[in-house]
């Protein structure tokens, strides 16, 4: 028993002096999202965000999951969607445990359209644009929960997500958690990991 208790302390204790609430990450996320009409898509994100002054942060990222972009109008067709995501949030403490943080980015997104009658793929590109509110309460120094809600604007599409989930920070430069998104037409599960600088 003495030997576990042992481990466990040796485990969380670079957490113990872990800053979960900070802006300075870069990050890898693996989606796997399925449509209102059972559509299964997945893809991966990469991104960073960097804090400058005491409340404000730049971000930026590169998606091939679609996120932004919903599952396209025809659930017979098959969708393939690359998003550059850049933009600016604000995070602001309440209390010492508790963060909110709103942001706002552009989005520029490639998507290619293939259905089974057409001679080949159909190219689109567009600009448009995305805003969050998420809310983050570090429990403790290893362990974060977030809630959310994400809307999007792209390809003349609206999408809203609600999103909740867990992060688990074991040192002070990695974190690892698990995030549940939910939208009108479609839900799924995104696995992320940060590393923090």
């Amino acid at each position: 028993m003495k030997t576990i208790i042992l481990l466990v302390l040796v485990l969380f204790a670079p957490a113990l002096h872990a800053e979960p609430l900070n802006y300075d990450y870069l990050y890898f996320s693996s989606n796997d999202t399925e449509s209102d009409s059972g559509q299964d898509t997945g893809g991966e994100a990469f991104g960073g965000f960097w804090e400058f002054a005491d409340t404000l942060h730049l971000f930026g990222s590169y998606d091939d999951a679609g996120s932004y972009t919903g599952t396209g109008a025809n659930p017979l067709w098959q969708y393939d969607t690359r998003t550059l995501r850049a933009g600016i949030g604000g995070h602001y403490l309440l209390g010492t445990r508790v963060m909110l943080a709103p942001s706002i980015a552009v989005l520029h997104a490639r998507r290619e359209i293939n259905a089974s009658d057409w001679n080949g793929l159909r190219k689109y590109t567009d600009t448009g644009y995305g805003m969050q509110l998420d809310l983050r309460y570090a429990v403790a120094n290893w362990l974060e929960l977030t809630a959310g809600s994400r809307t999007s604007r792209i390809f003349g599409e609206n999408e809203t997500d609600l999103v909740g989930g867990i992060i688990f920070h074991p040192t002070h430069w990695l974190a690892l958690g698990a995030i549940y998104h939910d939208s009108d037409s479609q839900s799924g599960a995104e696995l992320t990991v940060r590393w923090y600088y």
